[in-house]
């Protein structure tokens, strides 16, 4: 039986702690609020059903492990890392208890403490509403907050970064962790390489190319090569890369040679933006030397 949101939400009511329940449907209100600021396109029932399932477990995970640890297989080293067992048994309460079956739902859910290796857009929306709600006030928080508003990678990183260092001040960080939060720097780095590579199209940019470079050298990641006509051009390619890659709310480290134009470099921390004029490049050789 599936049961409706306000059914879901007066359940809640009964099995959660107040406070827990407030951060509930205060967790709801963010979700929604940072779908709508990021522009993510998600269902407005599909998010707020999510932050309403997402602590489903919480306050009762003895009760729910007993109740279906037959049926799913578990195993008492589930409360080994007992802050995410809520998490873990969270896609279990939410489809046997509230018929929710949505896979894309149940998966957001269960990775919304930890997170995981290929977060989707989806489970990180959900993860950073419940790590910046009204309710939270922790160390660290507004600044998480101001970055989740202006990029969802970012506020995700952030929030992991802020969790890894308190953390990291009190027990081991497991190999997982850094591992997903690499994960996540991946992602912002391949964000960026798209809108610095469709700046550069967009300014008719010609011979626009990628070199990966990470294993040669720690400067960068990531060269991106792009030639302009002319020295207007040039610019012209420069300020369209710096304005989209701000826009999007990346940092623009510096941007070095504008006045002359004919090599125009642009550092974004992992990726570095080489705007030639042809003979410049012809003359330089980038490719050559890094590729």
């Amino acid at each position: 039986m599936e049961f409706s949101f306000d059914d879901i939400k007066s359940d809640l009511e009964k099995r959660l702690k107040k406070k827990r329940y407030l951060h509930t449907l205060s967790v709801v209100e963010e979700g929604l609020s940072l779908n709508d600021a990021l522009k993510l396109g998600f269902e407005y029932e599909k998010v707020a059903l999510a932050c309403l399932l997402h602590d489903s477990a919480k306050n009762n995970e003895k009760e729910y492990f007993e109740l279906f640890k037959e049926k799913y297989g578990l195993n008492e080293d589930i409360f080994e890392t007992f802050y995410d067992v809520h998490a873990k048994l969270a896609p279990i309460v939410s489809n046997e208890i509230y018929g929710c079956s949505d896979p894309q739902i149940l998966e957001a859910i269960r990775v919304h403490t930890k997170g995981k290796l290929n977060m989707s857009k989806f489970d990180k929306l959900i993860y950073l509403a419940d790590a910046i709600d009204a309710t939270r006030d922790y160390e660290g928080v507004e600044n998480i907050r101001e970055k989740a508003y202006k990029n969802l990678n970012l506020g995700v990183l952030a929030s992991m970064d802020n969790t890894i260092g308190y953390v990291g001040n009190n027990k081991y960080i497991d190999k997982e962790t850094i591992e997903i939060r690499e994960g996540v720097r991946r992602d912002i780095m391949q964000d960026k390489l798209q809108i610095v590579i469709k700046a550069c199209e967009d300014k008719i940019a010609e011979d626009v190319k990628t070199i990966e470079i990470g294993e040669k050298t720690s400067i960068a990641d990531y060269f991106v090569i792009a030639t302009g006509g002319s020295i207007l051009q040039t610019q012209a390619i420069a300020n369209e890369v710096e304005e989209k890659v701000e826009k999007a709310g990346y940092e623009v480290i510096s941007k070095e040679g504008f006045r002359d134009g004919s090599w125009i470099l642009i550092d974004l921390g992992d990726i570095i933006v080489h705007v030639f004029t042809k003979e410049q490049r012809e003359f330089y050789n980038l490719e050559k030397l890094w590729d």
